[in-house]
């Protein structure tokens, strides 16, 4: 906006403005003007573009505080996922091991 306002209050060409404002292209003033004069200062706001997320955005956990009791079953869920986890990957080594002496 402030860059549309220079240039139209100043008297200078759009090289002049460009090399001023520091702004690489004159070009992307010159869009910036039109969209300035044609649709006024509500045309040069950003605008969000690109295809919108495909996963909607998850709700914030609550913050209140958890009790002694539900912090343990927390732990516990977590423990009980990670001795899951190993447990298949234990299996799926030994069942690679098995197929590599098969193989020799």
């Amino acid at each position: 906006m402030a860059a549309v306002e220079y240039l139209l209050t100043h008297d200078v060409s759009l090289d002049q403005a460009a090399a001023t404002l520091g702004i690489p292209n004159q070009k992307t003033l010159l869009v910036w003007k039109h969209q300035f004069l044609s649709e006024g200062g509500e045309g040069l706001k950003d605008t969000q573009k690109g295809r919108p997320p495909k996963m909607p955005k998850k709700p914030c956990k609550s913050s209140k505080p958890l009790s002694k009791e539900e912090q343990y079953e927390a732990r516990i869920k977590e423990l009980e996922m990670e001795n899951a986890y190993l447990k298949k990957l234990n299996a799926l080594v030994s069942e690679r091991e098995k197929s590599e002496k098969k193989t020799k």
